[in-house]
């Protein structure tokens, strides 16, 4: 008898060949005769007839499976020598094969599995397929190697392991996952494609290895998808895909190699993308991107080029502390005169770190738009020229180590002016052209009074709806006392950044007193036009006045001379002292 023991202890029944303690099956010999072949294909087909689908540890050496209805099949062990061929064949039952080894073709073309499938640790050393089969209950493929492995037009209804498997090469075209499917802890040597395909459930591929190019082609991934702590070494292409659910690539390290690229063109995404703490080594693009979602490039560091084409994200596309070492374009190379759509809700750099320039010219971002760079650094340029903001853009407390160049830029909200103005004056404050940053002071502070104008002005516009007469006109009592006294120091001091406006008020106010000191001094005179010492004397106590010198008095109504020269000096204190802020301001800075 044969002296093969099964995994389950028991001794194999089949009679010994000639010269050897193993039976037909368990014979393993080199220089296998084809008499034998010939005996051992009869007793596959004795055992099949006898539905006795027990063929573990089995050294087949010649024999196809075609459109046979397998019950409970066991090919623990065995060992296929040839090509072999299961095409057509249905697997009822448990279906099992452990530590199998295919050392040429195999096919599984048109199978139907209708129980629970076990291909663990088995060997595939040439190519399988799995070409239009269908498996109806789970399928597990653990810690198996595919030479070159291809799933088309298959059909998984339940769920289906692929894990810790090694691919050199495996191809997924036009497949259809309705359940659970997971790559997790697997490694893919060569190329891999995924084209065409469905994932109705969860889709892991957590802690996998690619080591050369992924593609996503006409994919549909409809539940959660994980690629957390991955490893992407050549190339990452979602091209033409759409995502229903939340994605994760967070924790995952894309491209080793400076030329590897991480791409997605045509994608769109439904529901949540997580992208945090990734190390982007090559070039990543996104083209014709579209997400109904945050997406969230959080703790990420990008040393290959950045390129954001022609995307739609409706709510927040974030760059939260983020480390830019190559550029950010906002189209392909070659594409810079063309107008690309930049439909983005919420554009957050914030606390980030830029070390090539950042391009943002030549744009108009809608009122829907925010852009956000709080806390970040520029240690190149930010390049801003030609661009309408009609949205909110906060640069508030950002670090610009190169130049910060904003042409012809045009900001419709007044808030944001307030910020961009501030950006501007302190980035002019680190380079020492206090003459360009008082200019933004001005408009700074400008834009902070329409700012509070606008808030007052909706304030009343709720009392009066809500017809609250009283508190209404007393707000606008206070709005134009307030309007009134803001208007005079952008006008007529420019928020103390020029002494020009200053010197004209003094000179007028001089002038307007030397009027007044003239008419009360002439009431006596008959011929006023005559008096031309009169009106001398008139300007210069008015003049030397509000210097502070005491010059004369009126002759006249000493009362009132009392009066308006307590006045005028009172102006003449004011007027000096905002032209000593002004020149301390201008001239005195270090």
């Amino acid at each position: 008898m044969c002296e093969y023991i099964f995994r389950n202890g028991e001794k194999c029944s089949e009679p010994s060949i000639l010269n050897s303690q193993y039976c037909i099956f368990h014979y393993e010999n080199s220089e296998y005769h084809d008499s034998l072949i010939k005996l051992q294909n009869l007793k596959i087909y004795e055992k099949i007839i006898n539905r006795d689908f027990n063929f573990e540890g089995a050294k087949i050496y010649n024999f196809s499976f075609i459109c046979l209805n397998f019950v409970n099949c066991n090919f623990n062990d065995a060992v296929f020598y040839n090509d072999v061929s299961f095409e057509g064949a249905s697997f009822e039952g448990e279906t099992n094969f452990f530590k199998t080894i295919f050392k040429f073709k195999s096919s599984f073309k048109y199978c139907k599995y209708i129980g629970i499938s076990h291909f663990h640790e088995i060997s595939f050393f040439d190519n399988v397929d799995f070409n239009f089969a269908t498996f109806n209950d789970k399928v597990k493929f653990i810690s198996t190697f595919f030479n070159y492995a291809e799933f088309s037009n298959t059909i998984f209804y339940n769920q289906i392991f692929l894990e810790d498997c090694k691919f050199k090469t495996i191809i997924i075209n036009n497949t259809i996952f309705y359940e659970f499917i997971s790559f997790f802890s697997s490694s893919f040597e060569e190329e891999c494609y995924f084209n065409d395909i469905t994932f109705n459930k969860y889709t892991n591929f957590g802690k996998c290895t690619f080591n050369s190019s992924v593609f996503f082609l006409k994919t549909f991934f409809k539940g959660y998808t994980e690629f957390r702590k991955s490893r992407f070494n050549k190339n990452v292409h979602f091209s033409d895909s759409y995502w229903f659910d939340k994605i994760s690539l967070s924790d995952s390290k894309l491209s080793e190699d400076s030329f590897s690229e991480f791409s997605m063109q045509n994608v769109v995404f439904l529901n949540g993308i997580e992208l945090q703490r990734i190390e982007f080594n090559g070039e990543t693009s996104l083209i014709n991107f579209k997400s109904l979602i945050d997406v969230d490039f959080s703790d990420c560091i990008f040393n290959g080029e950045l390129i954001l084409c022609n995307i739609t994200v409706k709510r927040s596309l974030i760059f939260t502390n983020v480390c830019f070492c190559n550029l950010l374009s906002f189209f392909k190379s070659g594409s810079e005169s063309k107008r690309n759509i930049l439909d983005i809700s919420n554009l957050m750099f914030n606390f980030s770190k830029f070390y090539k320039d950042l391009k943002l010219s030549n744009y108009i971002f809608t009122k829907s738009s925010c852009i956000s760079f709080i806390g970040s650094e520029f240690f190149s340029d930010l390049i801003i020229d030609n661009s309408k903001f009609l949205g909110d853009l906060n640069l508030n407390q950002i670090s610009i180590k190169g130049k910060f160049s904003f042409h012809n830029v045009e900001i419709q909200k007044n808030s944001e002016k307030e910020n961009f103005h501030r950006a501007a004056r302190l980035y002019y404050q680190e380079l020492g052209q206090n003459f360009d940053a008082d200019e933004h002071f001005y408009q700074e502070m400008k834009a902070r009074r329409v700012k509070t104008n606008e808030i007052l002005l909706n304030n009343n516009r709720v009392l009066y709806e809500n017809k609250d007469s009283g508190r209404f006109r007393l707000n606008q009592v206070k709005l134009k006392t307030k309007n009134f006294g803001s208007i005079i120091l952008e006008q007529l001091f420019l928020y103390g950044t020029s002494s020009r406006g200053v010197i004209l008020a003094f000179l007028f106010i001089g002038l307007i007193f030397g009027g007044i000191f003239f008419y009360f001094e002439s009431l006596n005179s008959c011929i006023l036009s005559q008096d031309s010492s009169l009106i001398n004397n008139s300007l210069i106590y008015s003049y030397t006045n509000i210097l502070g010198i005491d010059y004369s008095s009126l002759n006249q109504y000493p009362l009132l001379s009392i009066i308006l020269t307590i006045i005028e000096r009172i102006i003449g204190l004011l007027f000096f002292s905002i032209l000593t802020v002004i020149i301390a301001r201008r001239y005195m800075r270090t």
